[in-house]
């Protein structure tokens, strides 16, 4: 297939999907997160970066990985050159020189000081499909853009990466600038380097004063601050001061925020004095819906009943099925799909070589099966014979069974220790009920989804 069937910005989500599984979190992150695609010529594709160091890094030390990930997604050999800040095309927030008269001391001629970014167009509210899994983040990412500072304040949304944290953001800066507030949405690296810059510059009154009059105050991968004394105790104060003066603070991180353990404990709880909202990997009925609302935005050849079996693989995060969707786009586009027989191979075709992802944790799925209970993990973990607890408990042994395949011994001892038929009664009387109680399954089945994304096996018995 011609590199002609793809646009640049098809081939580069791709890319970034496969590379998502094979880097490593920090290293993707750090180096790939915020780079796009600008323009695919004579078989040449430029990669946007956001500053110099990034793109050496990227030219330097990851272009083997990246070059054989375009090759296989293009299935032809393409260049690849990394630009800094093209004009027109980055989404990162930009700076602006502010005059530095009546400030003390010398006169500076470039200050660099934060100014409002605009919102990009595709990031809002109508265009986020809500489902199950983040539901909550999108009640309260409304509520921050509707009511700044009332509700929920700070709001602290946690997930994986690429499932929705920063479109929430763009989606509230999108309603806050509608509504003619002053907005301020910025990366955590961002925000570190424009207040190191601002030391550095003799402009530290003008940073804060500048962060400091915001209305809203959105933070991407908050994660960041880890290890970064200085800055976490200018954000702190930041924090206080918006706080205090009702203005909203929204973050974003892949984590709970007690687990960011190098952050120092006084940030730590300010974090989670408002609403802590995770967002979790779709369910089937989700992810088609997303499939369905780009197909209305940006209409393609693909037949509307092939959208259910790319929908279906069990992708990591929705950038790896949108990877997927711009594929059998191309494939479309070159009249690849004719050649299929069946619905049923173009999902033998996408299943090819993706690399499975890992199976959840077993502290993910306590922590999970709680939360949908309603329920502590105390509770569940304890002695407790409430019905609540009791079902919980048994629902958690089923799906240690079902998902991770731990034998019954092992799912005893992280129960305190229990006998493993106490195990095995648990994991049966849930197989039972699922088989004999419609009403019971129905009602489990948003459970069981929350690990949609996971590679399933049959279930034991």
């Amino acid at each position: 297939m011609s590199s002609e069937n793809l646009g640049a910005r098809q081939i580069w989500e791709a890319v970034l999907g496969n590379l998502q599984v094979q880097l490593a979190r920090s290293s993707f992150n750090t180096f790939l997160k915020n780079t796009e695609a600008i323009s695919l010529l004579d078989e040449h594709l430029t990669v946007n970066a956001p500053n110099t160091f990034i793109a050496e890094y990227l030219q330097n030390r990851l272009l083997g990985v990246i070059q054989t990930a375009v090759n296989r997604i293009a299935q032809t050999h393409i260049e690849i050159s990394f630009s800094v800040d093209a004009p027109g095309q980055s989404d990162a927030p930009t700076f602006e020189a502010i005059p530095s008269q009546g400030l003390e001391g010398p006169a500076l001629s470039t200050p660099r000081v934060p100014r409002i970014s605009p919102p990009r167009p595709d990031g809002t509210f109508a265009n986020f499909i809500v489902g199950f899994g983040n539901r909550l983040a999108y009640a309260g990412a409304v509520a921050a853009a509707e009511e700044p500072g009332t509700k929920f304040n700070p709001l602290y949304l946690y997930s994986e990466a690429g499932l929705g944290k920063t479109h929430l953001l763009q989606s509230i800066l999108h309603r806050a600038t509608y509504r003619g507030l002053q907005a301020l949405y910025v990366s955590c690296d961002r925000f570190t380097e424009d207040f190191v810059q601002s030391i550095k510059s003799g402009v530290v009154a003008q940073f804060r004063a500048k962060y400091r009059s915001c209305q809203l105050l959105l933070i991407d991968d908050i994660q960041f601050l880890e290890g970064k004394k200085r800055t976490q105790e200018e954000f702190f104060h930041l924090f206080n001061e918006l706080h205090q003066a009702n203005g909203q603070i929204v973050v974003t991180s892949d984590r709970l925020p007690t687990e960011l353990t190098y952050l120092p404990d006084h940030l730590r709880s300010r974090l989670q004095w408002g609403l802590v909202a995770e967002i979790s990997p779709p369910e089937l009925q989700t992810r088609i819906a997303i499939l369905k609302a780009k197909e209305i935005l940006h209409p393609t050849s693909i037949p509307s009943d092939l959208l259910p079996i790319i929908a279906r693989p069990p992708y990591k995060n929705i950038r790896e099925m949108e990877g997927a969707y711009n594929r059998v786009i191309a494939m479309s586009e070159a009249g690849d799909l004719l050649d299929l027989a069946s619905p049923e191979e173009l999902l033998i075709s996408l299943l090819a070589g993706q690399p499975r992802p890992l199976p959840p944790s077993s502290q993910a799925i306590l922590r999970i099966t709680a939360s949908h209970y309603g329920i502590s993990q105390d509770s569940m973990l304890g002695l407790s014979r409430h019905r609540r607890s009791t079902e919980a408990r048994h629902a958690a042994m089923f799906l240690l069974r079902d998902l991770i395949q731990l034998s019954f011994t092992d799912i005893g001892r992280i129960f305190g220790g229990r006998d493993h038929s106490s195990a095995a009664y648990g994991y049966n009387k849930i197989l039972e009920r699922l088989t004999s109680d419609d009403q019971f399954a129905t009602n489990f089945l948003p459970l069981k989804t929350h690990f949609s994304f996971y590679p399933t096996t049959p279930s034991l018995k």
